[in-house]
């Protein structure tokens, strides 16, 4: 993926992390950059990118 300057970012609260990050990739082909876990290994925060413009 070709990494750009993003002028704004949307911070968004899903329910159910596995199945958003899914529905972004399949649906919308979004792909994960970086994703923050919990002590449990569980992922709390992810950063997603689509294609540059």
């Amino acid at each position: 993926m070709d990494y750009y300057p993003m002028p704004l970012f949307v911070k968004l609260s899903v329910e159910n992390m596995d199945y958003s990050l899914k529905w972004y990739n399949e649906v919308i082909d979004f792909k994960s950059i970086f994703e923050l876990p919990d002590k449990e290994g569980n992922t709390i925060m992810a950063h997603i990118r689509g294609e540059k413009y």
